[in-house]
């Protein structure tokens, strides 16, 4: 991390915890139902901006994938021991000793 990046991150933490101080002490002026009151409508705020944030992050990562990511194959399975039997040709599932089927995108133990 440079020296930059590690400076903005403890300006940053200054920043918010002098923030919650003084919250708390605004909060503290106020009175106990005053403050329930301002504090439940901070906190819809800040719900509602997570939520919108939250819905763009995902729409924007859906725009974004790349066609190979959307239809990635599995990689293929391999059984070895001594009570494995199985086949990995044409696509067909492998089968170990102990009743375990192992299928291309289907994983059944």
């Amino acid at each position: 991390m440079s020296t930059r990046n590690r400076l903005f991150g403890w300006a940053a933490s200054a920043i918010a915890g002098m923030l919650l101080v003084g919250l708390s002490g605004y909060f503290m002026s106020l009175g106990l139902a005053r403050a329930d009151m301002v504090g439940s409508a901070i906190s819809a705020v800040a719900g509602l901006a997570g939520l919108c944030l939250s819905a763009y992050g995902l729409l924007t990562a859906r725009r974004t994938r790349q066609p190979d990511q959307q239809l990635a194959q599995p990689n293929p399975v391999i059984a070895t021991g001594e009570r494995a039997v199985g086949s990995a040709s044409g696509g067909q599932p492998v089968v170990t000793g102990d009743g375990n089927v192992v299928s291309w995108g289907d994983v059944r133990v």
